[in-house]
């Protein structure tokens, strides 16, 4: 049975954007702030370092965003940057040593050459049953 890997990379400075562009979305997840640091954990959550300015008083902290909406704030990302991905598929969010990868696994039946080639067959033997009468 046929499977499909795709990888999308992100350099930081993208990660951090797509991040910064999904607060704007759900402003319920991240105070406002400057994103100064994103760093991968272990459980596939990420902690972001925010500076937040209140009128003339600073304050630094961090906050932990959990891994699903990493997930759904790089496929934001890729949409609003016309990188096309499947809504179907299993997907996750990984650190390498100098980038991010969002990676999406596909199943057979959820692959577009198999939905393609499904149509095509479907279509064939409607030719076919047309010629035989």
């Amino acid at each position: 049975m046929p499977r499909e890997i795709r990888t999308i990379i992100l350099s930081d400075a993208e990660f951090t954007g797509a991040i910064d562009s999904f607060r704007r979305v759900r402003r319920d997840l991240l105070p406002p702030g400057t994103v100064h640091s994103i760093e991968a954990q272990p459980d596939g959550n990420i902690l972001v370092a925010i500076e937040m300015k209140f009128g003339p008083n600073i304050r630094n902290d961090t906050f932990v965003l959990e891994h699903q909406f990493v997930v759904e704030a790089l496929a934001r990302f890729c949409i609003e940057t016309n990188v096309i991905i499947p809504r179907a598929g299993a997907k996750k969010v990984l650190r390498t040593e100098k980038e991010w990868v969002l990676e999406i696994r596909l199943k057979a039946s959820e692959m577009a050459h198999h939905a393609a080639f499904t149509d095509t067959e479907k279509a064939a033997s409607v030719q076919s049953g047309i010629a035989a009468n």
